[in-house]
């Protein structure tokens, strides 16, 4: 009994040492270690080493021992020792076994589509596309992809940007970039998630992904100048023409686009003259700076002509109609700068966005009514001219500035400031009744001015092995200034007199504070994301004419969402999401002012607007198998909109009304905005 209880222990023994790669310090990972007994030769006890290369190999006997080490790709390493309790083989390096071959030639038929781990490819080549075209043509005849309202879908998750060679060309325009890759220059196009861009400088991960496309060029086409043009015509001297260039040598790209189209449809029925002309440029300096430049013009002449006609019911015995039609002219010329300069240096990161818009915009309209009056049965005309003239200008410019001190922790911190510059004119002419005894003519200036100015503040760090943690703070300002002063003449008046009804002077302000939290733990299998925020929203409006008004507005709104998934390491995702959120309305909405510029067409503020709020209720399931041409996909969604803000139109019908307290003439309408009944969709 003794001895069997002592024999086995006696015969246990720990073998010990390190695999390296020749030439190299690091450990060489999953390399297998393989011990033998020589006098049992069936007796075989194996290990791999770990991601360091060592290995601890337990043995259970002692003596004579054969230890064969190898790794694909490397020489097999043999060695015989005897082996007494803890033995430490030392460190042991494996020489690639490289064989010289003759020259071989392997022809294989290419797969159209390959999934390696969560990278799905295309081989462009694979699938008919036209001659002569773009990298859009190619992604609407790749299977699982569509293109919706300008926006490109993948299995029904939008993309978010796309690459070129992996570098980023055409931030985060999807389409521009899709409209300028030839479909000669792709080899393949490769579609997988990555931290977004603001994310992946700090190294922190809070679990938020966007869906890339990265398009790899062909290695003999990397290099290339890009030039097109076409044309149509038609009837009715309709015609488009457009002309481009493109100019790709990594890192540099630049672009420039002419066109001019008169086919384009003009809102309210029409047609629109345009001519447009953009240049871009995109470079690196120095690795470590990144500039993006777009500079373009745009001219347009939209002439717009419609008939309406309405049928009043009020009086089944008895209806009246209304009978109009409109015309305008309106010509706009617009001049854009926009674009973005980053710089890195050491673990700060720079980034500066200065934008601005010039713009002058001319409108020529005629509306001329009819309607029957219901009790004299005779009828009545109205008849509108308006001319006038606006200047605009618009701009403003975003910085950020991220530290990333660690790969634990990180900080944030940006400002925006956007500003606006509007002054106009207008002259209009109305008539009423069909001698014109009311007439009236009405000269207009309006100068108005915007400035908002956006901060915020974000700290981010890594909470144990797979959690993230950051906090946020941000604070909005903004102020609005608007002078309008009208005068009016009639034909019996000896002078000119001011309109209160279109004159004001007023001012608006809004502020808005807030707090938001957001934690994250992603594991292999379970992830969690949870986002809890605060914000304090106030709202002031200050009328000193016609009369004097002074109102303000507080709101308290929290924000929050809460996300869980599971993932299955055969291929499969499911994910259950909560979110809540509230807006309010702004100051212009709740304002009391009139607007009646257009005397058929009034608008009214409401004070008695009160905040949106909006819950969502999401599950999705995803299956894709790992290494399998195939992937499905589902989503289920709830979502309840409680006081939605809408916009009511009450209309006078074929005779003045005073609706709301407002004098409105026959035919014509007024609109306010005021909170709907909740809603409820499911999808």
């Amino acid at each position: 009994m003794l001895f069997l209880l002592c024999a086995p222990a006696a015969g246990q023994a720990r073998l010990e040492g390190r695999v390296l790669e020749l030439g190299f310090d690091a450990g060489l990972p999953n390399a297998s270690v393989l011990a033998t007994n020589l006098a049992d030769t069936t007796i075989i006890s194996g290990v791999t080493t770990d991601r360091r290369g060592f290995f601890d190999l337990r043995l259970d006997w002692s003596g004579e021992t054969v230890v064969q080490i190898s790794h694909v790709g490397f020489r097999t390493f043999r060695d015989t020792l005897a082996v007494d309790g803890r033995t430490d083989f030392g460190v042991i390096t494996l020489a690639p076994d490289i064989v010289d071959l003759e020259e071989v030639e392997v022809a294989a038929r290419r797969e159209r589509m390959t999934i390696n781990g969560d990278t799905v490819e295309f081989y462009a080549g694979g699938f008919y596309v036209p001659r002569y075209t773009y990298a859009e043509s190619l992604v609407a005849a790749l299977p699982g992809f569509e293109v919706i309202g300008g926006t490109v879908y993948y299995l029904g998750k939008p993309v978010d940007r796309v690459l070129i060679d992996g570098r980023a060309y055409f931030g985060a325009e999807v389409m521009e970039a899709l409209q300028a890759m030839p479909i000669e220059m792709i080899e393949t196009l490769q579609l997988y998630e990555q931290l977004p861009e603001n994310r992946r400088f700090s190294g922190v991960d809070d679990g938020s992904r966007e869906q890339v496309i990265n398009l790899v060029t062909n290695p003999n086409m990397r290099r290339a100048l890009m030039l097109s043009a076409g044309g149509s015509g038609g009837s009715a001297d309709r015609f488009s023409l457009e002309s481009g260039a493109n100019l790709l040598d990594a890192p540099l790209q630049v672009s420039g686009e002419l066109e001019t189209d008169n086919t384009l449809n003009a809102s309210g029925g029409g047609i629109t003259r345009r001519d447009r002309a953009r240049v871009s440029y995109n470079n690196t300096w120095n690795e470590n700076t990144r500039v993006r430049m777009t500079v373009a013009s745009n001219q347009q002449d939209s002439e717009t002509e419609s008939q309406v006609s309405r049928t009043y019911l009020a009086q089944a015995d008895a209806p009246t109609s209304y009978d109009e039609s409109r015309t305008s002219d309106r010509k706009t010329l617009s001049h854009t700068l926009s674009g973005s300069i980053r710089h890195t240096f050491g673990r700060h990161q720079l980034t500066f966005n200065p934008r601005l818009l010039v713009m002058e915009n001319e409108l020529f309209s005629t509306l001329n009514g009819t309607s029957l009056d219901p009790v004299s049965l005779t009828p009545r005309t109205i008849s509108t001219g308006t001319e006038g003239s606006g200047n605009s200008l618009t701009g403003g410019f975003s910085a950020d500035w991220q530290l990333n001190e660690s790969d634990r922790w990180g900080m944030l911190a940006s400002l925006n400031l956007s500003f606006s510059d509007d002054s106009g004119e207008s002259f209009q002419t109305s008539s009423f009744d069909p001698t014109s005894s009311f007439l009236k003519t009405t000269r207009e200036t309006v100068e108005s001015g915007d400035l908002s100015v956006d901060a915020s503040a974000g700290f981010m760090r890594v909470a144990g092995e797979n959690g993230f943690l950051s906090i946020d703070f941000s604070q909005t300002t903004s102020r609005r200034v608007e002078d309008r002063l009208a005068f009016t003449r009639q034909p019996d008046d000896v002078a000119e007199r001011i309109d209160s009804t279109l004159s004001n002077d007023h001012r608006g302000s809004s502020a808005s504070t807030g707090v938001n939290l957001h934690y994250g733990y992603s594991a292999e299998t379970v992830g969690l994301d949870l986002n809890a925020g605060a914000r304090r929203n106030t709202r002031r409006f200050t009328q000193s004419f016609p009369v004097l008004e002074d109102d303000q507005r507080t709101d308290y709104l929290l924000d929050g969402s809460l996300s869980a998934s599971r993932r299955w390491n055969s291929g499969g995702k499911v994910t259950a999401a909560y979110s809540i959120s509230g807006s309010t309305p702004s100051g212009d909405e709740l304002s009391r002012s009139v607007d009646d510029s257009n005397p058929l067409f009034l608008s009214v503020g409401n004070p008695d607007l009160i905040a949106t709020i909006q819950h969502e209720l999401k599950l999705d399931a995803n299956i894709k198998k790992r290494d399998a041409p195939w992937g499905a996909g589902g989503r289920l969604t709830f979502r309840l909109v409680q006081n939605p803000v809408g916009t009511e139109v009450r209309y006078a019908g074929s005779s003045d009304q005073v609706l709301l307290g407002i004098p409105v003439p026959a035919g014509g309408q007024l609109m306010r905005s005021v909170n709907l009944d909740s809603e409820r969709s499911a999808g």
